[in-house]
């Protein structure tokens, strides 16, 4: 019985989760953002209760932050070159991240929960800034969204499935970098974009010694463009990886 009712908290926190990705996509930020908020909070109390009363959660196989993303991806209608792109010709990443059927409650973990819950929250808050006519509250909604990517990072950095979130930490720091340029803070900028490339070239090296391209999706050509806009690219990017 009590197993029946930790497995349908967490499979009421995925479809909250799931249903604020339709949210987005309908440009329901505020909708969003309290189905999402809903969620987080269930989770952290069935996270308390779990640690309270010495229970584990008995995970079957290890959920991939990465997978899930190129299923989004794949799975919601694609976005024109206008709509990726931002006045400024700066990339944005802007799906959010649904949990397929196939990642049942047996494979979410409570950190990768998490992390999606909080990055599909910054993307929200990045969004209605985007879209914001008054430059005021469009600031404020930056500024949560700088706060609650830099968590986005320190829960990746905290997990246990970092090795499949490379994908997930480029898109993490591009979007922070495009939220700290907007609010004018160079430091942070250069910071994260620097950290995109360091992902990007790692991905480069990987392809040349494997003589295959990476099997990353083509959002990752966006990145190049906004570390190229950070002037953080001096040669190709062929010759850089030699």
């Amino acid at each position: 019985m009590e197993n029946m009712e930790k497995i349908s908290h967490h499979q009421k926190i995925i479809a909250r989760n799931n249903h604020s990705v339709s949210l987005i996509a309908e440009g329901q930020y505020a909708v969003a953002i309290q189905e999402l908020s809903t969620a987080m909070a269930t989770l952290k109390r069935t996270m308390k209760t779990e640690t309270e009363q010495g229970k584990t959660r008995t995970v079957t196989q290890r959920s991939s932050l990465d997978r899930c993303m190129i299923h989004s991806l794949s799975s919601f209608a694609p976005r024109t070159e206008t709509d990726e792109y931002t006045s400024d010709n700066e990339y944005l990443y802007h799906q959010s991240i649904f949990i397929p059927p196939e990642y049942d409650t047996t494979c979410c973990e409570a950190s990768f929960l998490s992390c999606v819950i909080v990055f599909n929250l910054a993307l929200c808050h990045h969004l209605s800034a985007q879209y914001c006519a008054d430059n005021t509250q469009a600031r404020s909604f930056l500024r949560s969204a700088s706060h609650i990517y830099d968590l986005c990072i320190k829960l990746n950095q905290n997990s246990q499935f970092q090795e499949t979130s490379v994908l997930f930490s480029a898109t993490v720091a591009n979007n922070l970098g495009l939220v700290a340029r907007r609010l004018g803070d160079v430091k942070a900028t250069d910071k994260c974009f620097q950290y995109v490339l360091s992902i990007l070239m790692l991905l480069t090296d990987y392809s040349q010694y494997h003589g295959k391209m990476s099997p990353l999706p083509s959002q990752l050509e966006g990145f190049f463009v906004n570390v190229a806009q950070a002037g953080l690219l001096s040669q190709p990017i062929g010759a850089a990886a030699a």
